[in-house]
């Protein structure tokens, strides 16, 4: 009860001291530099590192730095045979960072703590850290001096909230009965709002380890950023005594969202997704962090690495969408990074060396989608990131109010003005050659007479073009109707439950044109799924597709015209395609909407795409 008393006088302190000036103050000014570099590289590295994602011989399936818990690897067990035999003799901190400058990205966040508890750094709180491991380096400090050193921002992920080396932390539920495991103790992960009881006990947690550690990463290392995770476990106000004591200790520090489990007055921008294939909409400044592969600690068996290609995209969407991404990579356990991950590296950071321009400082569009890729902006210049290069060689850029004296393309450093016009309105067509430069991204620059804006949010239709409307980007969606997070299994609308709602698309079509209309979906009925963060796939099971799915019916208005079909059933991982029907949409303005005609399971289908396709 000593260190309960303790906790608590501490705590008020901390309060006292944070509601003494107006809250707002806390929120730093350092965003800044995070919104221009638009992209940075996550670095989960740990002493789980050298398992590889295999234990006594098994290998584990989902993230490999959760095998403690995976595998319900005891701690003291995990002490003797992971944590004292750490040994990265080939680490070098010079070439970490080597690699993320010249890949492109403008900042780095490795882990000083993850969920098993043990830190990163010789911890004076605590001897459950890599002093007690043969590897004597101040290895944070290495890499805090090779980024000071390189010109690269620098920061720090710390698990406040799931500790599996602290009996008095949620997590760990086979050493102990602690709560926020597998085995739902105490109510669940949201237990807190259920059980009061280890509360005590959470509260000696954060007053003997949080609190100091983090009190240790700022005073020795002074990050740029505290990246923190798994919020639910803990009560929302101990979030926020955090977050406020964070800022007590340096109002400087960008502290991002995954503090808090809900929304929390004075984080400097939102975490979005794990493992992004596709981004659904944000308003304000947000993150996400995709990974090579599909581990975010290094998985010798795990070889579902995506190509640069990919990457350079999804970076480009991030942009045009107003994000970072955060490209996770997870080194080896002796210290060296993956040969796979270092030649996706090296295809980003060719891109980027050639059309970095495109991305770094710029803004959120004010255009629509455009059918051939995306666009960023920068003042009064118009970044066009084409994707899909027409195969005549003509771009059209949609509803540009502004009117474009120069076009050019970023990889050729004379400038050489390509033909523009205007073909409507605010459309303008770019006679751009039959080849782009780069077959993944060919950047196009385009120079306007003012700041870029928007003269109309209808998306335009090609006549000769796929043309894919992908529900992230839809204009409106009826009220109960939630986006899935964007993973690659997990990129629709959900929440369909009532006839009356529905999903638009606003589109124009400067010239008739005929099209097949399909849609692609998910259809197993009622699905359970996380809201927030996915944070063990290991735990994730396919739930059975409902036996009525299969009478799922869809309605697609293309302005006058119905389309109607029954819908194939699936399971929650996989996606289906039905083709609509084919229709001759007229010239001008056309509302596209999606919305059930029959439902027959709990919830309806879940839509992902309408693909207008040419005829």
């Amino acid at each position: 009860m000593n260190k309960f008393f303790t906790f608590i006088i501490f705590t008020n302190f901390l309060l006292f001291s944070a509601f003494a000036q107006p809250y707002p103050n806390f929120k730093t000014d350092s965003i800044h530099w995070l919104k221009n570099a638009r992209f940075g590289m996550f670095i989960h590295f740990g002493v789980s590192s050298q398992l590889e994602g295999v234990w006594k011989g098994e290998t584990i399936e989902g993230y490999s730095e959760w095998i403690m818990r995976t595998k319900k690897i005891p701690k003291q067990t995990y002490f003797n045979e992971v944590v004292k035999h750490f040994n990265p003799e080939k680490f070098n901190a010079d070439e970490w960072v080597r690699i993320v400058k010249e890949t492109g990205m403008k900042y780095m966040i490795v882990t000083a703590k993850h969920h098993d508890g043990v830190a990163m750094f010789d911890s004076k709180v605590s001897n459950y850290d890599i002093a007690s491991s043969p590897f004597k380096r101040d290895l944070l400090g290495e890499l805090k001096a090779a980024c000071v050193k390189q010109g690269i921002k620098f920061g720090f992920y710390y698990s406040h909230a799931m500790d599996w080396g602290e009996a008095n932390a949620p997590g760990n539920d086979w050493d102990w009965d602690a709560p926020g495991g597998n085995k739902n103790l105490y109510g669940g992960k949201e237990w807190h709002k259920k059980y009061a009881g280890f509360i005590p006990n959470l509260n000696t947690y954060f007053a003997e380890k949080v609190f100091p550690q983090v009190k240790e990463l700022v005073d020795n290392y002074q990050p740029d950023i505290l990246w923190f995770d798994t919020p639910s476990r803990v009560p929302q106000e101990l979030n926020a005594l955090l977050l406020r004591y964070v800022k007590l200790l340096n109002p400087n520090i960008i502290v991002n969202s995954r503090i808090a489990m809900y929304p929390l007055e004075g984080t400097d921008y939102i975490n979005t997704q794990d493992r992004p294939y596709e981004f659904y909409p944000v308003d304000s400044l947000w993150e996400a962090i995709p990974t090579t592969n599909n581990s975010y600690g290094y998985s010798k068996y795990d070889n579902t690495h995506k190509p640069a290609s990919f990457f350079i995209k999804l970076i480009a969407k991030a942009s045009a969408r107003g994000g970072n991404v955060l490209l996770n990579m997870g080194p080896k356990g002796d210290g060296t990074v993956d040969e796979k991950d270092q030649i996706i590296f090296k295809g980003i950071g060719a891109w980027f060396n050639i059309n970095g321009e495109g991305i770094y400082g710029t803004e959120r569009t004010p255009l629509p989608v455009q059918n051939w890729g995306e666009t960023t902006v920068k003042g009064n210049k118009l970044y066009l990131h084409v994707f899909n290069w027409p195969k005549d060689g003509k771009v059209v850029v949609g509803s540009l109010a502004n009117r474009p004296f120069k076009a050019y393309l970023l990889a050729d450093k004379a400038k050489k003005s390509l033909p523009l016009r205007n073909v409507s309105k605010n459309d303008y067509l770019i006679e751009a050659g039959k080849y782009g430069i780069d077959s993944v991204n060919t950047v196009i620059v385009v120079e306007t007479d003012s700041v870029v804006k928007v003269s109309d949010d209808r998306r335009l239709l090609q006549k000769g073009m796929l043309n894919e409307l992908r529900i992230f980007d839809c204009n409106e969606k009826s009220k109960g109707i939630e986006f899935g997070d964007g993973m690659e299994t997990r990129i629709y609308a959900k929440n369909i439950t009532d006839s009356s709602q529905s999903i638009t698309f606003k589109t124009r079509l400067n010239e008739s044109a005929k099209y097949q209309v399909v849609l692609e979906y998910q259809n197993s009925g009622k699905l359970s799924s996380q809201d927030f963060i996915i944070e063990a796939p290991t735990q994730a099971k396919l739930q059975k597709q409902a036996e009525k799915s299969a009478s799922n019916q869809v309605e697609v208005l293309l302005g006058n015209r119905k389309l109607s079909a029954a819908l194939q059933p699936t399971n929650d991982s996989t996606y289906a395609k039905t083709t609509l029907g084919i229709v001759q949409l007229p010239k001008g303005n056309i509302d596209i909407v999606i919305k059930p005609l029959k439902i027959a399971t709990a919830e309806f289908a879940r839509p992902k795409s309408i693909y207008l396709k040419p005829l």
